[in-house]
């Protein structure tokens, strides 16, 4: 008989951990597998003995075990033979440390858990009145889960994460005025159109938007900023509103163009949020 490695250990953990909650079918598996790589393995002989639901294969493995620890008290047991005193003896002590042992163990990770409890528990650095065990794993800070913004690596907190986006936002003040520039333009092409497009600017208000804003991006010179998809929506709105004015005009004189109005609003909803998101 030979000591199990690591890996025969392991695979012995995890099929004992399926017998216990009474898999047993599953278990037995486990345990043929374990002997089919470790034939001369006795817990997996004993533990295929207590799982298998066949009388001849239990008793065979029973005889396997005592074949490979002929002092063996479960194997003796379970095939009726005598077990000497002094072999029950030593397995009931075996038994009570092994269980004074598990005890112990158990005792300690309670108050292991509990230390970490008390002194882990920090407060957030935004919010002092909440209570939290989370830190960002750029500054270390303690945050609450309302601030913590979940990454592949970790929390980060709002400011670190502001950091960091700021030196991917590279737009500066001409970048937005290029931007806007076009957008403004564009916007109020497309908004004297709309006049004439009628029903079609359903159709139409989504990709015309979706135009206006990456011809807008790349007079940005392709520069992200943090406001810059705001302020394309915004002069897309202004463009397209001002060729509109006659219309809100008519409003006041009587004769108030209900269908070109619904048109121009449904231009006006589409076609800013579009371009918004081509320089998100």
């Amino acid at each position: 008989m030979s000591t199990p490695t690591p890996r025969i250990r392991s695979l012995l953990r995890q099929a004992n951990k399926v017998a216990e909650v009474g898999k047993k079918a599953a278990a037995a598996k486990l345990f043929q597998e374990i002997l089919d790589e470790a034939p001369d393995t006795v817990e997996a002989w004993l533990g295929l003995a207590e799982n298998t639901t066949d009388p001849a294969g239990q008793q065979a493995a029973y005889e396997q075990a005592l074949a490979l620890a002929p002092d063996n008290v479960v194997a003796l047991t379970a095939l009726g033979r005598p077990v000497p005193a002094e072999l029950l003896a030593a397995a009931a002590e075996a038994e009570a440390a092994a269980a004074a042992a598990a005890e112990a163990d158990a005792a300690a990770q309670i108050q292991e858990a509990a230390v970490e409890e008390e002194e882990l528990l920090y407060v957030c650095y935004r919010h002092p009145d909440r209570k939290t065990n989370l830190k960002c794993y750029n500054c270390s800070r303690p945050i609450c889960i309302k601030c913590a913004n979940r990454t592949p690596v970790g929390y980060l907190c709002p400011d670190c994460k502001r950091d960091m986006e700021e030196a991917f936002f590279t737009a500066n003040i001409v970048d937005y005025i290029a931007a806007g520039l076009v957008a403004f333009i564009l916007g109020l092409i497309g908004g004297y159109l709309t006049q004439f497009l009628g029903f079609f600017v359903i159709f139409l208000a989504a990709g015309g938007g979706t135009l206006i804003g990456r011809i807008s991006f790349r007079a940005a010179r392709r520069h992200r900023g943090r406001w810059l998809p705001h302020t394309v929506m915004l002069m897309v709105i202004l463009g397209g509103v001002l060729p509109m004015l006659p219309l809100l005009l008519g409003l006041f004189v009587g004769s108030f163009p209900i269908g070109s109005l619904i048109w121009a609003g449904v231009y006006l909803f589409l076609t800013p949020s579009a371009a918004f998101w081509q320089v998100k």
